[in-house]
């Protein structure tokens, strides 16, 4: 007795390939409305994908607040800041910086020393300015500078945030200068773990020292006005700190001891308050906070001038990131001063949950949590793309407005998952 075991398996592929038919291919049979296109099905297909990235999100809260300073972050966060810096340089037509090894060891001290001594300024709890931290280093210059910065999430935010205050924005695209330095060091600011940064700039003495005469260097652009009269032998100079090198003209200067920014203000607002004691001759000064420039009053019974400003902004939203304040002070011939001034104190705030997830995309340990979930929504992206087509090429003069409208927005929601 034969049995017949073909006729059964060809009815099964038949019966698969009708049902595969139905579920992709529009056709009189199941009305043209291919199955897999069914408005519940791409509901359901819509909560899995977000579901996926929900769970990817929950997953980053967990991460311990210390991974995110761990060395190989800071590693990325370093070379950011470089190529970023060399690039602003660049698209001002300037050459771009070397990065000098003892550059790197001053600002890495300068980091640190903010790091363990829990404080965010040009001048150090124990009078360590740039130029401690230079010869420390054994770095021999011309002209020298420094840009600091902490409370960010990602390089793009710090260079931003440079380019738009003065004295950071002429250490950036400063001509004089060959070469740089970086410093990143994990620390904590008033109990919050936060990154403190350090960009030490320089170029070599023009002329070597001698017994018999001084090194000839521009003065600093942050604390004198070029001129040919202070172009003459002066020391070393330094910008963005306080230049103790005598100059040619009688310039207004800041006594920075007596000088600060202070802040205060809830979840709608950040209320600035400014003291700046100025000494010399004072026509008129401004104080340069982020994107504000605010004007100074003078006090006729001291040297201090005050100011004080509201910003529509909450501290946590206007202290990210943190860079020092600069300040112009305008002489009366019309020659202008632009320094430093200090934050009394700052703000430093823990990331927002939105902010520990884009930051967790550049953790080495977690990248692949990103890239597997990217995967998946790319090869989803892909084949609803491929179903749409064959429904709208297929049976072109039947279809169903809804059906492509849907799966149109299924593929942006696709798309959005994607890229972030």
């Amino acid at each position: 007795m034969l049995i017949n075991t073909t006729a059964p398996s060809r009815g099964g592929l038949a019966i698969m390939s009708s049902k595969l038919h139905d579920f992709f291919i529009p056709h009189h049979g199941n009305n043209y409305h291919p199955h897999i296109l069914h408005t519940k099905r791409a509901i359901f297909y819509s909560t899995v994908f977000l579901g996926l990235k929900l769970i990817v999100f929950v997953t980053v809260l967990f991460i311990p607040a210390r991974a995110y300073l761990a060395p190989d972050v800071l590693a990325v966060h370093y070379q950011n800041i470089i190529d970023l810096t060399n690039s602003a340089r660049a698209q001002h037509g300037l050459p771009e910086l070397i990065v000098q090894n003892k550059l790197n060891s001053s600002a890495t001290a300068k980091a640190n020393d903010m790091a363990e001594n829990n404080y965010f300024s040009h001048f150090g709890p124990k009078a360590h300015t740039l130029q401690y931290f230079l010869s420390q280093a054994g770095y021999r210059y011309g002209v020298a500078g420094e840009n600091l910065a902490m409370g960010f999430k990602s390089g793009e935010e710090v260079i931003g945030a440079w380019l738009k205050s003065p004295t950071h924005y002429q250490n950036l695209l400063d001509a004089d200068y060959r070469e740089f330095g970086l410093g990143l060091e994990a620390g904590e600011y008033s109990g919050i773990p936060t990154v403190f940064v350090a960009q030490h700039f320089g170029a070599p003495p023009l002329v070597v020292a001698t017994a018999s005469n001084l090194i000839v260097a521009k003065p600093a652009a942050h604390s004198t006005v070029p001129s040919a009269t202070s172009r003459l032998a002066l020391a070393p100079k330094v910008k963005g700190e306080k230049v103790s090198a005598p100059v040619a003209q009688n310039l207004p200067a800041i006594d920075k001891e007596h000088s600060h920014v202070f802040w205060a203000g809830d979840n709608n607002q950040t209320v600035l308050t400014i003291k700046a004691r100025l000494t010399g001759p004072v026509a008129g000064a401004s104080v340069i906070v982020g994107q504000y420039s605010i004007p100074l009053t003078s006090d006729p019974a001291s040297d201090d001038w005050t100011a004080d400003l509201r910003v529509p902004l909450s501290p946590e939203t206007f202290f990210h990131p943190i860079i020092i304040p600069s300040i112009i002070i305008r002489a009366p011939q019309g020659q202008e001063v632009t320094d430093s001034i200090d934050w009394y104190t700052v703000k430093v705030t823990a990331p927002s949950p939105m902010e520990q997830y884009f930051n967790a995309q550049v953790l080495p340990s977690f990248k692949w949590l990103f890239s597997a979930s990217q995967g998946i929504y790319l090869g989803f992206l892909i084949f609803f793309s491929l179903v749409l087509v064959l429904n709208i090429v297929i049976e072109f003069r039947r279809q169903h407005p809804h059906i492509i409208v849907q799966t149109v927005a299924l593929l942006g929601l696709l798309v959005c998952l994607v890229t972030i």
